[in-house]
């Protein structure tokens, strides 16, 4: 009869154990003022994903065909940090915009006068990262502009 009681103890300081296991991580998601104890929406890992065009020609002013790229598959939501385009104008073109949309409908534009880097930071960020992308160039003048460009998605994934 003894041993039982040590048995039944030992049983009893175990669901004790667990219950305040189960118990102290719905204390830590308790608000603290204004703030969340637990970060509810951390950011469970970063990458980026990229597209490389092919020559986009823009006539007169108007709009280029468009190129599709896709997000990778991941699990969670997720969040642009930024976006980067690598430019390449080709020569003789004239000044033309640059214009990213995300699956969502956001887009941005950067007016693009050289070759170089350009980071886009405004409308996309803070967008979801997911789906399909569009990259399409208009002209800025009223001759022909033509470009290449890898475009670049920095994106965190929640939790």
């Amino acid at each position: 009869m003894k041993r039982f009681k040590n048995v039944g103890k030992k049983v009893l300081c175990g669901i004790v154990l667990l219950t305040s296991l189960m118990v102290i991580p719905s204390f830590a998601s308790q608000r603290v003022g204004n703030q969340l104890a637990s970060s509810a929406t951390s950011i469970n890992y970063s990458d980026s994903f990229r597209g490389r065009t092919p020559k986009l020609i823009a006539m007169n002013g108007s709009q280029s065909s468009v190129f599709k790229m896709r997000s990778p598959y991941f699990l969670g939501k997720s969040k642009v940090k930024k976006v980067e385009a690598h430019v390449s104008l080709e020569r003789g073109s004239s000044p033309l915009y640059l214009i990213v949309e995300n699956d969502s409908g956001y887009r941005e534009r950067v007016l693009v006068k050289k070759n170089g880097y350009y980071t886009l930071t405004g409308t996309l960020a803070g967008t979801e990262a997911r789906g399909e992308w569009k990259v399409y160039i208009e002209g800025a003048g009223f001759s022909t502009s033509q470009a290449t460009s890898t475009i670049t998605v920095y994106y965190d994934v929640l939790n």
